[in-house]
């Protein structure tokens, strides 16, 4: 049933894409990210109950910030530039010079990542997909990426860039640190951390979520040390917290 309803929902973008696309090259820059997230309102209901209650888990990301998702993806997809409004919480954090910022793998992160760089820092970003862009905009992302990833990072972080990585997989790793969510277990890993503990450079939490407002709310938090052991233990709790918010 998951797979028919995948290949639907594939449909159903594809059948959107023309007039979606009419629709936002006719918007105002300005205004294309309000617009995105009025469809994403109008749709969450149906798609909530057609698409995102089938999905595969575990999966993060609750309804309101899938839906958004994929109206972002329409977007992107059709290379629409748009200017993201964030509400962006413990901004005042964020340091001049390297840090590591850890997440889950929450899908809207893209979004912060945007607004790292639009804010005047260097980001790179551990990920799989190399020919990713900047949300919103046909530049490309600094991915780093492969299995010499973690001296590309330690690069990163001497030069004084910041990197991101989502830590966490629902693909069972015993050698990784459990952790059991209303979706499902999950495997955290501490390379990231030891990497910040070895180097002494600030670590911070990122999540990125859709209020029932339907502001995006990007949340970020300091690790109180760069001791791997406690910045594990809070990253646990952050991410717990931040799961808890999201509305299924």
């Amino acid at each position: 049933m998951t797979g028919v309803l995948s290949g639907f929902s594939h449909h159903v973008l594809t059948l959107l894409s023309l007039p979606v696309s009419l629709i936002f090259r006719a918007t105002p820059r300005t205004y294309r990210f309000h617009v995105a997230r009025l469809f994403a309102r109008l749709s969450w209901r149906v798609y909530r109950v057609v698409v995102y209650s089938n999905r595969r888990p575990p999966f993060l990301d609750g309804s309101r910030e899938d839906v958004f998702r994929v109206m972002l993806r329409i977007m992107d997809r059709l290379g629409v530039v748009f200017d993201p409004v964030l509400t962006v919480r413990g901004a005042e954090l964020v340091p001049p010079g390297a840090a590591v910022f850890l997440s889950g793998h929450f899908m809207l992160n893209s979004l912060w990542a945007r607004w790292v760089v639009d804010s005047g820092h260097r980001l790179a970003i551990i990920a799989t997909n190399t020919e990713t862009r900047l949300l919103g905009t046909p530049r490309k992302s600094d991915i780093l990426s492969g299995p010499a990833v973690l001296v590309a990072a330690r690069s990163r972080l001497l030069s004084g860039c910041k990197v991101h990585c989502a830590v966490d997989t629902g693909d069972e790793r015993p050698e990784w640190q459990r952790i059991e969510t209303a979706e499902g277990t999950r495997w955290i890993s501490d390379a990231m951390p030891r990497l910040a503990e070895r180097l002494r450079v600030p670590v911070l939490f990122v999540c990125t979520r859709v209020d029932r407002n339907w502001n995006v709310v990007v949340t970020i938090e300091k690790a109180s040390s760069v001791e791997t052991e406690a910045v594990t233990h809070e990253f646990r709790s952050f991410f717990l917290g931040q799961l808890a918010q999201m509305q299924r």
